[in-house]
């Protein structure tokens, strides 16, 4: 499959998805851009926080006008976005039908100690094909480093929410 989740950041620091693109079976970055043209020209976004194994789409995308960069796919990034559910300062629409089924069933892989048989918590997700989420991941890490580096909420920085992208 093929995710782009698409985020707004209000004023108040909270973070909203309102849409999202999720295609099955081969699809090519020409239909990806075009999707994601459409919604800049209505308003345009901050950045699209794309999966680093894919260069030649991010250079397709920036070749096309669209600020695509490499995203940091840290691992980390599951437990951040669990924290923002938590705290209620992320949400998402209704229509992101298939965001919503994959937040189901996105979890962390369970270990086992063979010493100890004790179980045990990894860091990476279990396998199940979540697009949607590694999109999340890639936009809200990139959310909160920019919030880190500014010292506040993306979202005050110009009194006006701010949008982002993740393919």
């Amino acid at each position: 499959p093929t995710a782009i989740t698409a985020f707004g950041v209000g004023g108040t620091g909270r973070i909203h998805q309102f849409d999202e693109f999720y295609r099955t079976g081969a699809i090519g970055v020409e239909e990806i851009g075009a999707w994601l043209m459409e919604r800049h020209a209505k308003a345009p976004f901050f950045g699209i926080y794309c999966d680093p194994s894919q260069p030649v789409a991010i250079e397709s995308l920036r070749a096309g006008g669209l600020p695509a960069v490499a995203a940091d796919n840290r691992r980390e990034g599951i437990g951040m976005v669990a924290g923002l559910l938590k705290q209620g300062r992320l949400t998402v629409a209704e229509a992101c039908v298939n965001t919503r089924r994959e937040f189901v069933t996105y979890k962390v892989r369970d270990r086992m100690d063979p010493n100890s048989r004790e179980r045990y918590e990894t860091s990476t997700p279990v396998d199940h094909h979540g697009d949607a989420m590694d999109a999340n991941r890639y936009a809200l890490v990139a959310i909160m480093q920019i919030e880190e580096s500014a010292g506040l909420a993306i979202g005050t920085t110009s009194g006006r929410p701010r949008r982002l992208f993740a393919v």
